[in-house]
């Protein structure tokens, strides 16, 4: 039998025909007693998934409740719990949530590895670093019946804590605090490429025979665990929170402690340095070498905060909406592929988290370079825009024009000034060209070895520039005999100093993606390929 997906072409989400993949009678049809306990059909109907057989043949149409109903995806929601705008609380809403949650008692190592650090910090002071840690904490480590509580009193805490040097100054008088919701249907969407993969690799067990599957089973282990380490990111969601959160890096504006249900995020009301002076544990005794400039901190209206939150969660519950789609991810030949769905999920979800590291990375510059090399080979995939077009200055500034016509004013305070500086910095990594510079040329004059000379605008240079050392991962120096010539050349004429804020470019192009899940919905079917 054919699992299939199905084109809708009414739905402008689905820009491509969905898929097929071979699972035998026995699994599907029959729904043997391992598979969710004999209720294949509920597993499906649990992951949002509607499923029709193809004709009279074997095959079976597959796509998701929302493009049968043609409507919004309902993957990841957002509730305003308290904060500006809001007259009373509700804090009850997390229970509600909480309760509703069937992970919610999953791998209870985690948290009591968390609830040790938690009475580790109980005994400690009260300045803004301890009482968010400890925040974050209390809220990944309480009961479902004490998030209520632990919600209220972290809120309030906030909104008293004032200034040393004058009690009456509330700095996070505007704090916010917003539930982050992840439904159900979004991580068994995900789970089941896990289900077809295995089932792909291993026919018997479609025909009920476990085989070593059953010792696993019985051991506790998951048998449909292909890359989850590599996608795991949607269940509690610190994967794709974390580049909002890290937003005004070096600076902070919220926290974002996750539960299995999503997470209780809370914003600041205003952003707070997020680096310490001095050493703040022993590790940042060690040598690195760090950015030379200081960064303007960046004021914020009273409903910056919420309206950045709202936003991002609305374009992250599209943005899944097209990741967990089975058309897209399908062949020319209207089959479903479960690899190229999972080798997506992948590099979306390693895109989020290399991006988040560097925002986390402020102190190293040399660690945000390398991670910024490497989210750049990922943008490429997910783009299909080599890095010499990512980092042209033109390039980044239509990016930059489509973020802020994507992103309304209000959260565009929290969202976009990182984006910008990224560009600023873009343009600033001209000034490298010492010789141009000297020189007062206009272009970048690179004299070949031959005699002729080889003009290059600016922006091109760094693009090209930004390449070569991105290609020196393996060692500076071409390997390509038509690469050697412009690859001297360069190291050559330019001084070897990048902008720190150069690293932020990846957070633009994210932000960029995040605002057009019609583009990412065409550029990850890739024309049916796989």
């Amino acid at each position: 039998m054919q699992l299939m997906a199905g084109r809708d072409s009414s739905h402008t989400l689905l820009s491509s025909a969905v898929t097929s993949v071979a699972v035998p009678d026995s699994a599907v049809v029959n729904a043997p007693a391992w598979l969710w306990g004999g209720k294949v059909d509920k597993l499906f109907r649990t992951a949002g998934f509607r499923v029709r057989r193809e004709g009279s043949g074997g095959d079976r149409r597959i796509r998701t409740v929302e493009m049968e109903r043609r409507v919004r995806p309902d993957l990841l929601s957002i509730e305003n719990l308290a904060g500006p705008g809001i007259p009373l609380p509700r804090f009850h809403r997390i229970v509600d949530v909480a309760r509703r949650d069937e992970w919610e008692a999953v791998d209870k190592s985690i948290f009591e590895g968390l609830s040790t650090k938690r009475r580790a910090l109980s005994s400690q002071g009260n300045d803004v670093i301890d009482a968010l840690n400890r925040l974050q904490i209390q809220i990944a480590t309480s009961s479902a019946a004490q998030l209520e509580q632990v919600a209220g009193d972290a809120y309030s805490l906030l909104r008293r804590m004032a200034i040393e040097t004058d009690s009456k100054v509330r700095p996070f008088a505007n704090a916010g605090v917003h539930l982050v919701n992840r439904s159900v249907e979004l991580v068994h969407r995900l789970k089941t490429i896990g289900m077809f993969l295995r089932l792909e690799s291993e026919p018997q067990l479609a025909r009920g025979l476990l085989g070593a599957a059953s010792k696993a089973l019985k051991s506790g282990e998951h048998i449909f665990a292909s890359a989850f380490g590599l996608t795991s990111g949607v269940v509690t969601l610190d994967a794709y929170l974390g580049p909002l959160v890290g937003a005004l890096t070096p600076f902070v504006w919220a926290v974002a402690p996750t539960r299995t249900f999503g997470s209780v995020m809370f914003t600041l009301g205003q952003p707070i340095v997020g680096t310490a002076s001095s050493a703040a544990e022993p590790l940042n005794l060690l040598l690195s070498r760090g950015p030379t400039e200081a960064t303007k901190l960046p004021r914020i209206q009273v409903d910056s905060s919420s309206a950045a939150a709202n936003w991002w969660i609305e374009r992250l519950n599209l943005m899944f909406g097209v990741l967990t789609n089975p058309g897209v991810h399908s062949t020319s030949g209207e089959r479903y592929s479960a690899i190229k769905h999972l080798q997506n999920a992948a590099t979306v979800e390693q895109l989020f988290r290399r991006v988040g590291a560097i925002q986390a990375v402020h102190r190293d510059r040399d660690a945000r370079q390398v991670l910024l090399f490497t989210v750049l080979d990922t943008l490429e995939r997910l783009t299909g825009q080599p890095i010499e077009q990512l980092c042209l200055l033109s390039n980044a500034r239509r990016a930059l024009v489509r973020c802020r016509a994507a992103i309304p004013s209000g959260a565009a305070d929290v969202l976009m000034p990182a984006a910008e500086r990224s560009v600023v910095a873009l343009e600033d990594a001209q000034n490298g060209f010492y010789l141009r510079r000297q020189l007062r040329q206009a272009n970048v004059e690179i004299l070949l070895p031959s005699g002729a000379t080889r003009s290059l605008e600016p922006e091109r240079a760094v693009a090209m520039y930004v390449k070569v050392l991105r290609n020196a991962t393996h060692g500076h120096g071409a390997k390509h005999a038509n690469k050697i010539e412009i690859t001297n050349a360069l190291l050559a004429h330019h001084n070897g100093e990048l902008p720190h804020d150069l690293g932020l470019v990846g957070y633009l192009y994210l932000l960029d993606l995040l605002g057009n899940p019609e583009a990412l919905a065409a550029r990850l079917y890739r024309g049916g390929k796989d």
